[in-house]
Protein backbone atom coordinates (compact mmCIF):
# COMPACT_ATOMS: atom_id res chain seq x y z
CA UNK A 1 0.00 0.00 0.00
CA UNK A 2 1.47 3.42 -0.94
CA UNK A 3 2.69 5.53 1.94
CA UNK A 4 0.41 8.45 2.78
CA UNK A 5 1.87 11.78 1.72
CA UNK A 6 2.53 14.44 4.33
CA UNK A 7 0.04 17.27 4.67
CA UNK A 8 0.92 20.50 2.90
CA UNK A 9 1.40 23.62 5.01
CA UNK A 10 -1.13 26.06 3.57
CA UNK A 11 -0.32 28.88 5.99
CA UNK A 12 3.23 29.84 5.05
CA UNK A 13 2.56 30.24 1.33
CA UNK A 14 -1.07 29.65 0.24
CA UNK A 15 -0.29 30.11 -3.48
CA UNK A 16 2.51 27.53 -3.41
CA UNK A 17 0.32 25.18 -1.40
CA UNK A 18 -2.50 25.52 -3.95
CA UNK A 19 -0.06 24.73 -6.76
CA UNK A 20 1.12 21.53 -5.06
CA UNK A 21 -2.39 20.49 -4.03
CA UNK A 22 -3.64 20.88 -7.59
CA UNK A 23 -0.79 18.72 -8.87
CA UNK A 24 -1.64 16.11 -6.23
CA UNK A 25 -5.28 16.20 -7.31
CA UNK A 26 -4.33 15.64 -10.96
CA UNK A 27 -2.14 12.72 -9.93
CA UNK A 28 -5.00 11.20 -7.93
CA UNK A 29 -7.39 11.67 -10.85
CA UNK A 30 -4.95 9.84 -13.11
CA UNK A 31 -5.67 6.69 -11.13
CA UNK A 32 -3.73 4.20 -8.99
CA UNK A 33 -1.28 3.57 -11.80
CA UNK A 34 0.12 7.10 -11.41
CA UNK A 35 2.62 6.09 -8.75
CA UNK A 36 5.83 8.03 -8.33
CA UNK A 37 7.72 5.03 -9.68
CA UNK A 38 5.58 4.99 -12.84
CA UNK A 39 5.75 8.77 -13.23
CA UNK A 40 9.51 8.55 -12.86
CA UNK A 41 9.60 6.25 -15.88
CA UNK A 42 7.42 8.64 -17.90
CA UNK A 43 9.22 11.84 -16.90
CA UNK A 44 12.80 10.56 -16.51
CA UNK A 45 12.98 12.23 -13.07
CA UNK A 46 13.55 10.11 -9.98
CA UNK A 47 10.62 9.49 -7.59
CA UNK A 48 12.22 11.63 -4.88
CA UNK A 49 12.32 14.68 -7.18
CA UNK A 50 8.68 14.21 -8.15
CA UNK A 51 7.60 13.71 -4.55
CA UNK A 52 9.32 16.95 -3.52
CA UNK A 53 7.64 18.77 -6.42
CA UNK A 54 4.26 17.89 -4.88
CA UNK A 55 5.27 18.56 -1.28
CA UNK A 56 4.43 22.27 -1.36
CA UNK A 57 7.68 23.38 0.27
CA UNK A 58 9.19 25.00 -2.80
CA UNK A 59 8.26 25.63 -6.42
CA UNK A 60 9.64 22.88 -8.68
CA UNK A 61 11.54 23.85 -11.81
CA UNK A 62 9.56 24.42 -14.97
CA UNK A 63 11.20 21.35 -16.53
CA UNK A 64 9.88 19.10 -13.74
CA UNK A 65 6.45 20.76 -13.82
CA UNK A 66 6.20 20.35 -17.59
CA UNK A 67 7.26 16.71 -17.41
CA UNK A 68 4.60 16.02 -14.77
CA UNK A 69 1.92 17.83 -16.78
CA UNK A 70 2.73 15.75 -19.85
CA UNK A 71 2.83 12.48 -17.91
CA UNK A 72 -0.56 13.24 -16.34
CA UNK A 73 -2.10 14.27 -19.66
CA UNK A 74 -2.53 17.88 -18.59
CA UNK A 75 -2.47 21.06 -20.69
CA UNK A 76 1.10 22.34 -20.79
CA UNK A 77 0.18 25.99 -21.39
CA UNK A 78 -2.17 26.02 -18.40
CA UNK A 79 0.56 24.69 -16.13
CA UNK A 80 3.05 27.18 -17.57
CA UNK A 81 0.75 30.02 -16.46
CA UNK A 82 0.22 28.42 -13.05
CA UNK A 83 3.98 27.99 -12.61
CA UNK A 84 4.68 31.63 -13.52
CA UNK A 85 1.90 32.91 -11.26
CA UNK A 86 3.14 30.85 -8.33
CA UNK A 87 6.73 31.98 -8.82
CA UNK A 88 5.79 35.64 -9.02
CA UNK A 89 3.69 35.43 -5.86
CA UNK A 90 6.31 33.46 -3.93
CA UNK A 91 9.11 35.87 -4.84
CA UNK A 92 6.99 38.88 -3.91
CA UNK A 93 6.06 37.35 -0.56
CA UNK A 94 9.70 36.63 0.25
CA UNK A 95 10.74 40.10 -0.84
CA UNK A 96 8.05 41.73 1.27
CA UNK A 97 9.21 39.85 4.35
CA UNK A 98 12.80 41.01 3.75
CA UNK A 99 11.89 44.62 3.05
CA UNK A 100 9.09 45.02 5.56
CA UNK A 101 7.26 48.27 4.90
CA UNK A 102 10.30 50.48 4.39
CA UNK A 103 10.08 50.59 0.59
CA UNK A 104 7.17 50.38 -1.79
CA UNK A 105 7.84 48.44 -4.98
CA UNK A 106 5.49 47.87 -7.91
CA UNK A 107 3.39 44.74 -7.79
CA UNK A 108 3.53 42.29 -10.66
CA UNK A 109 0.49 43.04 -12.75
CA UNK A 110 -1.75 39.96 -12.62
CA UNK A 111 -2.52 39.93 -16.35
CA UNK A 112 1.16 39.75 -17.33
CA UNK A 113 1.37 35.98 -17.04
CA UNK A 114 -1.44 35.67 -19.59
CA UNK A 115 0.08 38.08 -22.13
CA UNK A 116 1.78 35.30 -24.09
CA UNK A 117 -1.54 33.53 -24.66
CA UNK A 118 -3.61 36.66 -25.40
CA UNK A 119 -5.20 37.16 -28.82
CA UNK A 120 -2.74 40.01 -29.37
CA UNK A 121 0.25 39.07 -27.18
CA UNK A 122 2.47 41.93 -28.35
CA UNK A 123 -0.24 44.54 -27.81
CA UNK A 124 -1.03 43.08 -24.39
CA UNK A 125 2.63 43.13 -23.38
CA UNK A 126 2.98 46.80 -24.36
CA UNK A 127 -0.26 47.59 -22.53
CA UNK A 128 1.16 45.99 -19.38
CA UNK A 129 4.21 48.24 -19.70
CA UNK A 130 1.95 51.29 -19.77
CA UNK A 131 -0.03 49.99 -16.79
CA UNK A 132 3.18 49.44 -14.87
CA UNK A 133 4.00 53.13 -15.23
CA UNK A 134 0.56 53.98 -13.83
CA UNK A 135 1.04 51.54 -10.92
CA UNK A 136 4.19 53.38 -9.73
CA UNK A 137 2.55 56.81 -9.73
CA UNK A 138 2.67 57.77 -13.43
CA UNK A 139 6.16 59.31 -13.57
CA UNK A 140 6.99 61.15 -16.78
CA UNK A 141 9.24 59.53 -19.35
CA UNK A 142 11.81 62.19 -18.49
CA UNK A 143 11.70 61.01 -14.86
CA UNK A 144 12.18 57.40 -15.91
CA UNK A 145 15.17 58.43 -18.02
CA UNK A 146 16.57 60.23 -14.98
CA UNK A 147 16.28 57.05 -12.95
CA UNK A 148 18.06 55.04 -15.63
CA UNK A 149 20.17 57.02 -18.15
CA UNK A 150 20.39 53.89 -20.35
CA UNK A 151 16.69 54.33 -21.11
CA UNK A 152 16.29 57.20 -23.66
CA UNK A 153 12.82 58.64 -23.26
CA UNK A 154 12.36 59.04 -27.02
CA UNK A 155 13.03 55.34 -27.55
CA UNK A 156 10.71 54.41 -24.70
CA UNK A 157 7.99 56.69 -26.05
CA UNK A 158 8.16 54.93 -29.42
CA UNK A 159 8.04 51.51 -27.76
CA UNK A 160 4.97 52.38 -25.70
CA UNK A 161 3.09 53.40 -28.85
CA UNK A 162 4.40 50.61 -31.04
CA UNK A 163 2.69 47.49 -32.36
CA UNK A 164 5.94 45.54 -32.19
CA UNK A 165 7.56 43.82 -29.24
CA UNK A 166 10.18 46.04 -27.58
CA UNK A 167 13.73 44.79 -27.62
CA UNK A 168 14.83 42.70 -24.67
CA UNK A 169 17.39 45.31 -23.63
CA UNK A 170 14.82 48.10 -23.68
CA UNK A 171 12.42 46.05 -21.60
CA UNK A 172 15.08 45.30 -18.97
CA UNK A 173 16.17 48.94 -18.72
CA UNK A 174 12.53 49.99 -18.46
CA UNK A 175 11.88 47.57 -15.59
CA UNK A 176 14.98 48.83 -13.77
CA UNK A 177 13.76 52.41 -14.12
CA UNK A 178 10.38 51.39 -12.73
CA UNK A 179 12.01 49.76 -9.70
CA UNK A 180 10.78 46.25 -10.45
CA UNK A 181 12.72 43.75 -8.26
CA UNK A 182 14.72 40.98 -9.89
CA UNK A 183 12.30 38.09 -9.20
CA UNK A 184 9.51 39.97 -10.98
CA UNK A 185 11.86 41.06 -13.77
CA UNK A 186 12.48 37.37 -14.37
CA UNK A 187 8.75 36.83 -14.93
CA UNK A 188 8.63 39.71 -17.40
CA UNK A 189 11.64 38.20 -19.18
CA UNK A 190 10.04 34.76 -19.41
CA UNK A 191 6.88 36.29 -20.84
CA UNK A 192 8.94 38.27 -23.36
CA UNK A 193 10.70 35.09 -24.52
CA UNK A 194 7.39 33.23 -24.78
CA UNK A 195 6.01 35.92 -27.09
CA UNK A 196 9.24 36.36 -29.04
CA UNK A 197 9.82 32.69 -29.82
CA UNK A 198 6.25 31.38 -29.76
CA UNK A 199 4.44 34.13 -31.69
CA UNK A 200 0.71 34.04 -32.29
CA UNK A 201 -0.24 32.96 -35.82
CA UNK A 202 -1.63 36.37 -36.69
CA UNK A 203 1.44 37.77 -38.39
CA UNK A 204 2.40 40.20 -35.65
CA UNK A 205 5.80 41.74 -36.27
CA UNK A 206 8.39 41.44 -33.54
CA UNK A 207 11.28 43.86 -33.14
CA UNK A 208 14.78 42.42 -33.35
CA UNK A 209 16.45 42.09 -29.97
Amino acid sequence: MPRREKDIDVQSDPMLAAFALELRLKRAQAGPQATYRRLAQDTRYNPSTLSKALAGKYRPSWEVTRALARALGEDEQYWRRRWLETGAHTHRSAGSRRRGRAHRVPELLPDLTYAASADDPVGEFVRQMRLLIVSIGSPSLRELEGRNPRLPRATLSDALRSQTLPTYRLMREFLLACGVPEPDRAVWSETWFDIKYHPAPCGLMLAAA
